[in-house]
């Protein structure tokens, strides 16, 4: 069993650089080789390395005495381990400048040691933090392509909100067209019914009861001819009858249909007559007409003074200021008007008056 151990600070003057050298020291015989760099390989042919053969190799080497004053020299053994686990053992030999450089090249394998286990924890955390910032980074990028992936959802969306968008601009244009079609066809609408109604007449006055229309004409006829001195018969009637339910606790409105326009003005024209035998008179009209009619005498009651005015079909005369109601406002509003002779009491400018007013219905009780 061999046995290798590896001395330094140790610079023989006997031994070259790459060369062998053998000694023998009793029963041990030391094959010595050189590394040239401060130290030597001690190769022993048997396990036994005793203090005695280190101190007359290193006299034999050095060629000095091994009494002298005595210097460390280290020994280790060889091996794959020998740097980290390097035994020490206390030697003679000469004092030399050699163990002040071993000194300082311990201390600087010392220092260099401690930076290398502190470079290899530094390189450790380093490899931490790059870890951290790849784990880091790999969460940044499914961010990304999950933004990536609401961006082209939202370009895709917008794209169709601006499709939209014309369509629902193209669709608006066409319901102004349609609202403003409507409003003329309602115009013309409620035109063609009052049309219709215009031989038609609303009678106030007549008692209620639970009749038929027989009854009803003959009871309408005799009170009108009665009060107006003009004889009025069945012929000169299409319809006579009630409007509404029967009530006890109020008067039903009675609706004639003439068949000339004529003796309908005829009888309207004796209204006064008629309204002193507690009977009314009034034209029929289309819901909205009658709704403009009532919001424009509304308005010429509140006017200040409560100033003379004319009610004619759907238009209100005030002196020569003339108002028409606005069913897309709501509120009457000037439409024409002639040089006038005397201020509009409670006019401030001749700039148009409105005057805002509640959508109502119902038929006129004048």
């Amino acid at each position: 069993m061999l046995t290798v151990f590896f001395v330094w600070p140790f610079r023989p003057t006997r031994i070259d650089p790459g060369q062998a050298f053998q000694a023998s020291t009793g029963d041990d015989v030391l094959n010595i080789y050189n590394r040239g760099c401060d130290g030597i390989y001690l190769r022993l042919s048997n396990s036994t390395f005793t203090r005695n053969t280190a101190k007359v190799t290193a006299a034999a080497l050095w060629r000095t005495d091994i009494n002298k004053p005595r210097s460390t020299l280290a020994f280790g053994r060889h091996g794959s381990s020998v740097r980290e686990t390097m035994p020490k053992i206390l030697l003679y030999a000469p004092q030399d400048a050699n163990s002040e450089q071993m000194n300082t090249m311990l201390q600087i394998l010392k220092d260099i040691n401690e930076r290398t286990i502190a470079l290899t924890k530094g390189q450790a955390d380093l490899q931490t933090d790059i870890r951290e910032i790849k784990s880091g980074q790999q969460a940044i990028e499914t961010k990304l392509v999950d933004i990536f992936g609401r961006l082209e959802c939202l370009e895709s969306k917008s794209e169709v909100i601006e499709q939209m968008s014309g369509d629902l601009a193209a669709v608006s244009d066409a319901a102004e067209r349609l609202m403003s079609q409507q409003d003329v066809l309602q115009s013309r609408l409620d035109d063609l019914e009052d049309r219709s109604r215009r031989s038609n007449l609303l009678v106030h006055g007549i008692p209620n009861s639970r009749e038929s229309w027989q009854d009803t004409e003959e009871k309408t006829l005799a009170a009108l001819s009665s009060a107006t001195g003009k004889a009025i018969t069945g012929n000169d009637v299409d319809r006579v009858h009630h409007i509404g339910t029967f009530s006890s606790s109020k008067t039903r409105p009675v609706i004639i249909k003439f068949r000339s326009f004529k003796m309908k003005e005829a009888i309207l024209s004796d209204r006064a007559v008629l309204k002193t035998k507690d009977i009314a008179v009034s034209e029929d009209y289309s819901v909205a007409t009658r709704q403009a009619r009532k919001k424009l005498v509304e308005f010429g009651k509140g006017q200040a003074h409560s100033p003379q005015f004319q009610l004619r079909y759907n238009k209100l005369i005030i002196d020569d200021w003339c108002f028409m109601y606005d069913t897309v406002s709501d509120s009457v509003k000037e439409i024409k008007r002639a040089p006038p002779t005397a201020p509009l009491p409670n006019a401030t400018s001749a700039a148009p008056l409105l005057a805002s007013a509640s959508a109502l219905s119902g038929r006129p009780t004048s």
